[in-house]
């Protein structure tokens, strides 16, 4: 009587994305007989979504040449941070690379130009190194300066006005 067999296939995390085959083979002997099988099982491992938080920067207001702070958290959909993580934050067609400073947590900065006035959008990417990714997109509102931009943007004709000044004064 057969009994049949069960097999059980884990992937793990850091299984390389594609297909791949699986070959099972099973032998029985029973009164001089010899039995023989074999059977191939395709499967596809598909990449992993990352769960991207995105921590700091927690305020959607700002003005330019004000500096904001990005901190992205990146993890497995287990919890664990991945290995070989890398990321970026795409503002204005522009990639600006993220760096690692500890397990699962990016950071990077960015300072909030003139062409920013009006609003940012902003897409985080976070990437390990077996394909699996994760996306989160920001929106930011822009309006004003800050009183150090709008000092250096005016610095010329700042100090064009004093040294009128001075030699009229003179």
């Amino acid at each position: 009587r057969d009994r049949g067999a069960a097999v059980r296939l884990e992937v793990p995390a850091d299984a390389p994305a594609g297909k791949h085959t699986l070959r099972v083979e099973a032998y029985k002997s029973a009164q001089n007989q010899n039995f023989y099988g074999e059977r191939g099982f395709a499967f596809e491992v598909k990449a992993l979504d990352l769960q991207v938080e995105v921590l700091e920067p927690r305020k959607r207001f700002y003005r330019v040449g004000d500096e904001i702070e990005f901190a992205v958290k990146a993890e497995l959909p287990d919890g664990e941070p991945p290995d070989g993580l890398a990321g970026s934050i795409t503002l204005w067609h522009t990639e600006l690379p993220l760096s690692l400073t500890r397990a699962g947590l990016l950071e990077g900065y960015y300072t909030v130009q003139d062409r920013d006035a009006g609003g940012i959008k902003a897409k985080v990417i976070a990437g390990d190194a077996h394909g699996n990714y994760g996306v989160e997109e920001l929106e930011f509102e822009v309006s004003g300066s800050t009183l150090t931009h709008a000092l250096q943007q005016n610095l010329p004709y700042l100090l064009a006005g004093l040294a009128v000044f001075l030699v009229v004064w003179s």
